[in-house]
Parts: structure tokens; C-alpha cells; sequence
């Protein structure tokens, strides 16, 4: 058993009496916690806990515990619908820091008087967090901006609770079943990587400015640019953005947008993200995207930016067509493709589970049918049998996901699903075009050259292999009998292609030959070895382009 820290003791008992209150205190005998009796009867039973007391818990504990709780709002494998609704409207609200302190920040952070570079910033904060608040400013040239302000001595909280985290999803991996199913390692390792990313303010600047860059030609589409020689890794100073959250927008101000437009401008905007650019604003829930007062959708808050790689962009773009045209085979196949197999792993379980998904999103209608909730169930669908798929495709159900509840507020008609299937010859050209490169180019002819370079020597050593008799194929998972069927074939063909070689050399040989029977001034035997051997060769090219063309088709 992995030893627990005692310093750590605190967090043990607070997560352990979470999990007794949640209807998981079985797994309590795993950790060597024993909850006091006290401690017990002060819980209320899982059977009355409710998922807003689960947020409300979770928001009590501290910011870790509040990106713990926002991180299991994209778990439909983990927790039942009602937690993932709770969870996603978990605000990490918290008291304001004391202006004292955030003026000594700034100082530190800037190595100077905040007045020097401000010429008015608002001492009450406009809006705070778990990890940091927002104050409206003003520089000096005049321009208005926001400014971002870490939270002090946060990180050694922080460091000590993901510790604590990190220990006991351990634990509970290595001595329980749920441990392993869940891949509680892997869960608290993301949740650490979010966290840490979420710390440096320089990274959440550079975030916007690359999706401000890969976001221009969208022009309904607002991204505010940060003042980068004023962000750093505690302060971030941004273009201040004026209008209201979406979910604020008044039904007058809704009658006079053309709703349709920018619904379908966004999510095209987001399908650009993920599939072309392969960076993507990972958090679009209505509080974070504001409508302008000119009449854009501003994207909002960039420390949760997604990358993702061109092979996984891909997959992603794959399965997206697939979940749009109701092909669970294909989407069974990339899940098998990407996902993290655990000794669990049934890919028929996997196969017939997805089936299920595709199977119950077919008795909704093409209005109601939403992508976003379609990926998170293939991703349960997934963990139930063995395979953990990657964190890229989480994050994308639930972009989308948020994405829909977006863009019914601008257009309840809106169909995203339909949406997708309209734009993606426009991704996959503008995918296929991003990959061809001149890099690409040179990176082909590269490895087409190695490849006629050893590809004599490569020959040679099969050849020699052959010869003595050292040559084998290992095939693994294949349906042996119709490997050895098709070998039959190529061996038929094979024999026929020779007979009728055969016969062609054996009619050439026979016309230079003297014979009683001619037949239009040529030997008999040598007319009629010729026209049997065109009549096979004949069916052969048949068989070949033909018969086998329609059979495969």
C-alpha cells in the first residue's frame, strides 16, 4: 500500500468524508482514513445529497477543489447527468483580496509604483476568482484595459492539496477497481497540468494572441489583445472589451441580430480552432463569451487553451464526421485508435457500447441532437469498456457541449450537428491545404529518397532470407481463413498466368513448324493453342478487374 504523508491529513479527512457523503465510503478502507463517528453522523447520507451540495462542498474546499470539480463537469463516464449540470455552474467566486496587497503585487510584479504605469485603476475589483480578480484600469496613452491579478502566497496551498490529491488517486488506482477504471492518476495529472498552466498569466497572453491571429478573418468574431509588455507571470493587462454576456442580452437587442449568423459564424470559428489551427478556446461558456456593443461575439478568459497535435486534429476531425453521419463503426474504430487500453479492455464491449450511443441519438431529433453530449457518451461508452480516450477529446465534447448552449441563445433553430456536416469540406480543405506545406514538401522528398537509397540492400536481405529459408510474416488478429484463401487465389493466378505463358511460347515455337493442317496459312495446333490461350487470358482479366472490383465494392 502507498503510505500517506501525515501533513497531509487534513485534505486525506476532507476528501475522505466527501466520498463517504457521495456514496463511496467503501472506498474509505482503502485509504487507512477511519472517519471519526462524529465526523459520520454529521454527513448527510448519499441517498439525500444533492449535486449542488456537491459544488457547494467542492467551492468550500478551495480553488484546487473547484478546478477538481470544473474538470468533472467533462466526466459523463464519472458522474450522472445532474453532477455534470451542478459542476459546470460551479463559480469560483471568492472574497476579494484587499487592495493593500494587490498594490503591492502590482509593485513587485511591474518593479515600480502601479501610478507610473496606470494613469486610474479601480480599487474595488470588478470581478473575482479562486485564482485571481479583475480590476478596470486606465494607462497612461489612455487606453482601457483590464488587469488580472493573481491571488498571493497561493501556490503553497495549491502545491500542498494537489499533493494530497495526487497520493491518494495513487492509492486508490493501485488497491481498487474504481481507481483503475476511472484513472484517477491520470485524472488528478490533468487536473495539476491545468492548474500549473493557469498560474503564469504570460502563457494565458500568449493564448490570446494566437487565437486573435487565427481568429481575423472571422469578422463577427472579437478576441481583445493583451498589452504584452505590461503581462507577466502574476499580472496580466488586457483590451478592455464593452458589452454583455451573452446570457444577459436583452430579447429586444436578440429580435434585432441576425441570430442565424453569428451562430453559425462561431461554431464555424470553433471547428477552425480545434481542426485547422490546433490550438482552441476551450471554456466557452456564456459567461466568457460577451456580446460588443458593435454587435460581435468577444471570446473571453484564454487559460484554458487546448493544443492539439496534427495527428490526434486528424482523429478529431474523423470521429466529428462520424458522430455527424450516425457511423458508430467508425467512431468504435478511432476510440480503439487513440484511446489508452487498461487490462480491462473489451473492444467488443467497446464496439457494441457506442453502438448504443449512436443507437439512442437516433430517437432524437436533428434539432435536439447535440454533438458535444454525443462525444462525452462515447468517452463514457469508452471507459466502461477498459479505454481511456485522450484528454483532447474530452475537452472537445465539452467545448462543444457549452458551444450549444451558446449558439441556441443567439438561434434556438440552430442545429450544430447540421452545422458540422456544412462545414466540413471547408475544414477538411483547409485541413489537407495546412498540411502541404513547403516544410511537408521537403520533408516527403527527404524520405523518399531513404527509401530508394535502401531499398536495393532491403530487397537483397528478403531474397537472401528466402533462399534460406529464414524468411517469416507475423500477423497478428487477422481471420486466418480468409488469409488463407486469398494466398489460394494469388497461387491460382499464379498457375493460370504461367499455363497461359505456356501456351503462348508453345504456339510461337509450333508456327515456325511444318504441318499437315493449316488454317488461314498457319499450323493448326499453333492457331489453337494461341485462341485458347487469349480465351484464358481473357477470363483472367476478368476475374482480376471486374468480378473482384464488384465483389470488394
Amino acid at each position: 500500500m502507498i503510505p500517506l504523508q501525515t501533513k497531509y491529513l487534513r485534505r486525506y479527512k476532507d476528501i475522505a468524508m466527501l466520498l463517504h457523503k457521495y456514496g463511496h465510503g467503501d472506498l474509505l478502507k482503502s485509504t487507512g482514513i477511519n472517519l471519526e463517528a462524529d465526523d459520520t453522523d454529521a454527513l448527510v447520507r448519499s441517498d439525500a445529497a444533492t449535486p449542488d451540495e456537491l459544488a457547494n462542498d467542492l467551492e468550500r474546499l478551495g480553488p484546487a477543489f473547484i478546478k477538481l470539480g470544473q474538470l468533472l463537469s467533462t466526466r459523463g463516464d464519472f458522474l450522472p447527468e445532474p453532477y455534470l449540470e451542478a459542476l459546470s455552474r460551479l463559480q469560483d467566486d471568492n472574497e476579494a483580496v484587499p487592495w493593500p496587497d494587490v498594490r503591492e503585487l502590482l509593485a513587485s510584479e511591474f518593479k515600480t509604483d502601479p501610478k507610473k504605469i496606470f494613469a486610474e485603476i479601480e480599487e474595488c475589483p470588478a470581478a473575482t476568482a479562486s485564482l485571481g480578480q479583475v480590476h478596470h484600469a486606465t494607462l497612461r496613452d489612455g487606453r482601457e484595459v483590464i488587469v488580472k491579478v493573481q491571488r498571493p502566497d497561493l501556490q503553497p496551498d495549491l502545491d500542498d492539496d494537489l499533493r494530497a490529491l495526487e497520493e491518494l488517486a495513487a492509492l486508490l488506482h493501485s488497491s481498487t477497481e474504481f481507481g483503475e477504471k476511472y484513472q484517477l492518476v491520470n485524472l488528478v495529472a490533468t487536473l495539476k497540468k491545468s492548474i500549473l498552466s493557469e498560474l503564469d498569466y504570460r502563457r494565458e497572453a500568449g493564448n490570446a494572441m494566437r487565437l486573435k491571429k487565427s481568429l481575423a478573418d472571422y469578422r463577427s468574431i472579437a478576441v481583445p489583445e493583451p498589452v504584452m509588455d505590461l503581462c507577466r507571470q502574476r499580472v496580466l493587462v488586457m483590451e478592455r472589451v464593452s458589452g454583455v454576456k451573452v446570457t444577459d442580452v436583452s430579447p429586444v437587442v436578440l429580435l434585432e441580430l441576425d441570430g442565424h449568423q453569428l451562430a453559425d459564424e462561431i461554431f464555424a470559428a470553433y471547428l477552425h480552432q480545434i481542426l485547422v489551427d490546433g490550438h482552441f478556446h476551450a471554456d466557452p461558456h456564456p459567461g466568457n463569451l460577451w456580446l460588443t456593443q458593435d454587435r460581435r461575439i468577444a471570446l473571453l478568459d484564454f487559460g484554458l487553451v487546448i493544443h492539439v497535435a496534427p495527428a490526434m486534429q486528424r482523429d478529431l476531425l474523423k470521429l466529428l464526421l462520424a458522430v455527424g453521419n450516425g457511423d458508430s463503426q467508425t467512431a468504435a474504430q478511432i476510440a480503439h485508435h487513440i484511446g489508452e487500453k487498461s487490462s480491462r479492455y473489451d473492444r467488443d464491449r467497446l464496439q457494441r457500447r457506442i453502438a448504443e450511443v449512436f443507437s439512442a441519438g437516433h430517437g432524437a431529433s436533428m434539432e435536439e441532437l447535440n454533438a458535444g453530449r454525443m462525444i462525452m457518451d462515447i468517452q463514457g461508452a469508452a471507459c466502461d469498456a477498459g479505454i481511456i480516450l485522450p484528454n483532447e477529446v474530452v475537452m472537445l465534447g465539452k467545448t462543444l457541449m457549452n458551444l450549444d448552449k451558446v449558439v441556441k441563445l443567439l438561434d434556438p433553430g440552430f442545429n450544430p450537428t447540421q452545422a458540422i456536416r456544412d462545414h466540413a469540406n471547408h475544414v477538411v480543405g483547409q485541413h489537407g491545404s495546412q498540411r502541404l506545406s513547403l516544410n511537408d514538401a521537403y520533408q516527403a522528398i527527404i524520405e523518399s529518397a531513404e527509401l530508394m537509397q535502401n531499398l536495393p540492400s532491403r530487397m537483397n536481405e528478403i531474397s537472401r532470407r528466402i533462399a534460406e529459408s529464414d524468411f517469416r510474416v507475423q500477423v497478428d488478429s487477422l481471420d486466418e481463413d480468409k488469409i488463407i484463401t486469398g494466398m489460394q487465389k494469388i497461387a491460382n493466378r499464379i498457375t493460370a498466368g504461367l499455363v497461359i505463358a505456356a501456351l503462348i511460347l508453345a504456339a510461337s515455337r509450333m508456327m515456325s513448324m511444318q504441318s499437315g493442317w493449316m488454317v488461314f496459312g498457319y499450323p493448326a495446333f499453333a492457331s489453337l493453342f494461341l485462341l485458347l490461350s487469349v480465351m484464358l487470358g481473357g477470363m483472367l482479366l476478368w476475374q482480376i478487374l471486374v468480378h473482384d472490383k464488384c465483389k470488394n465494392g
